[in-house]
């Protein structure tokens, strides 16, 4: 792993932990409460269910503080002797224990490599006594979560992490798992699928699911989609919150899709038009002129039969239609912006002169 990509990984897993310091699971609070409300009567009796739930919790390495048990014997047990209450270490009311709590336990562990992996494209490796997902987070993507019931993974960040599973092996997905995945609406994925002014931008295959080419050249147009750069944590250090350092390489910058031309050419900061100053983009006949390089790769990007202006080397404006599309660097569009910009000052100041 070269030294830029294993900055990228520190700062994304700084990044995912400086977002978790506070981390808490609904979903598996839910889960818990179920376990211990509905699921564990149903197959124990009530008597084998209080004393076997307490050592799920002690095993698992659950403490929870006298201060804890106290207010828990105010809110939900004052008919039952203090002493019994303290020794049966009832700990049915998982949504009244803090999450310092319940953070030892394996369900709350799944739902942060959940997070990890599905919103910032990591993978968390814990310490091999913490017995967690033995065939790592696929594993329990793909099989653990088949064992549950259907309402339990009926959740945005389980949806997501299948999404992205999916599509890191270059396959297809359901309008909501892509839903999930961007944290948008079914209906906006919906309509990006549907023909509109500005084309299809979501492609669907004959299975009548979103490809995966035009579903991840969609995401990584947008500003808060992080990429997964899980393949290159293999010779990181940074695989767990306990590893992070003092300080951390900053951010790098994401690629992003440029369209190209059958002749290699790709739409650059450069097609500017002078002296106007605008970029002419178009979807078929359908022409559309953008001060601004971004709104108009948007546009592009959005085009079912994307085409722009460019000046041949007599000068005149002709047309390019796109064959494909190709990755590029931002920080390298950003140079080319930059230095497109200079020249029109230069030329802006030498016309003034003359």
């Amino acid at each position: 792993m070269s030294k830029k990509q294993q900055a990228e990984v520190e700062a994304r897993l700084k990044e995912f932990w400086d977002d978790h310091k506070d981390f808490d699971s609904a979903w598996a609070r839910n889960i818990l409460e179920q376990l211990t409300e509905v699921i564990l009567p149903i197959i124990f009796k009530p008597s084998a269910q209080e004393s076997g739930l307490e050592q799920l919790y002690v095993k698992s390495g659950v403490r929870v503080p006298p201060e804890i048990l106290d207010q828990l014997y105010v809110d939900t047990h004052e008919t039952m002797p203090r002493e019994l209450f303290y020794y049966s270490f009832r700990v049915d009311e998982p949504d009244g224990l803090p999450t310092a709590v319940l953070s030892p336990l394996p369900i709350f562990k799944y739902a942060l490599a959940l997070s990890a992996y599905a919103d910032y494209g990591l993978i968390l490796q814990f310490p091999k006594e913490d017995e967690v997902y033995e065939g790592g987070i696929f594993d329990f993507i793909l099989d653990r979560l088949d064992r549950f019931p259907r309402h339990w993974v009926d959740d945005r960040i389980i949806i997501a992490a299948q999404a992205r599973e999916k599509l890191d092996q270059n396959e297809s997905v359901t309008p909501d798992e892509l839903a999930a995945l961007a944290r948008v609406s079914r209906k906006s994925i919906m309509n990006l699928a549907a023909p509109g002014k500005g084309g299809v931008v979501l492609q669907k295959g004959s299975d009548d699911q979103i490809t995966s080419e035009s579903a991840m050249r969609w995401l990584l147009s947008r500003p808060d989609f992080r990429r997964s750069i899980w393949q290159q944590q293999k010779n990181t250090r940074m695989s767990n919150r306990y590893d992070l350092p003092k300080q951390v390489a900053p951010s790098v910058v994401e690629p992003l899709f440029v369209p190209v031309a059958g002749d290699g050419s790709w739409f650059s900061p450069a097609e500017r038009q002078q002296p106007d100053g605008h970029y002419q983009v178009g979807n078929g006949d359908d022409e559309k002129q953008f001060d601004d390089y971004w709104t108009a790769l948007d546009f592009l990007a959005r085009a079912a039969s994307p085409r722009w202006r460019y000046a041949d080397t007599t000068g005149r404006w002709r047309i390019k239609m796109a064959t494909g599309w190709e990755r590029k660097a931002r920080e390298v569009v950003e140079a080319l912006l930059s230095r497109s910009a200079q020249m029109e000052s230069k030329n802006f100041n030498h016309t003034r002169k003359a």
